[in-house]
């Protein structure tokens, strides 16, 4: 007979897998670089999250394990998201085109400066304002 804490660390694990099979289809479905790394990005971290947060409840005796897991989940979820913008970015400076599938714009379009990696003559609208400051403020 499973006890309680077995059935839920049963649970979480087979959230996980889920989740991370989900990654893996988007990966594979999906039809340009950034809807594949959204997929991966989201249900991957989420599975392995879910994976890692069960493990520390199998150990949950040893409070070193558990603040281990913890720890590797919260640095999990600060680096995934920042780490897909900039490997979306580089793909973006190295010219990945998006998929005509989606009915996505492309806003950067003819405005992206590839030498300094920034968007070029930004749009004034309402609410935007320009503002200059002097490089050098010597009296």
């Amino acid at each position: 007979m499973m006890t309680v804490t077995e059935i839920v660390i049963l649970i979480f694990i087979l959230i996980g897998i889920i989740l991370v099979f989900i990654a893996a289809l988007g990966t594979l479905k999906f039809p340009d670089v950034y809807a594949r790394m959204s997929a991966t990005s989201k249900a991957a971290t989420l599975g392995v999250a879910a994976i890692i947060f069960a493990a520390g409840i199998y150990f949950h005796t040893n409070i070193s394990i558990m603040t281990r897991a913890g720890a590797v989940i919260a640095f999990l979820f600060m680096t995934a998201p920042v780490s897909a913008h900039m490997l979306a970015r580089a793909a973006y400076a190295g010219g990945v085109k998006l998929s005509k599938k989606y009915k996505v714009v492309d806003e950067l379009e003819g405005r992206y400066d590839k030498v300094t990696h920034t968007p070029s003559g930004a749009q004034e609208g309402p609410g935007i304002e320009t503002v200059s400051l002097p490089r050098d403020r010597r009296a």
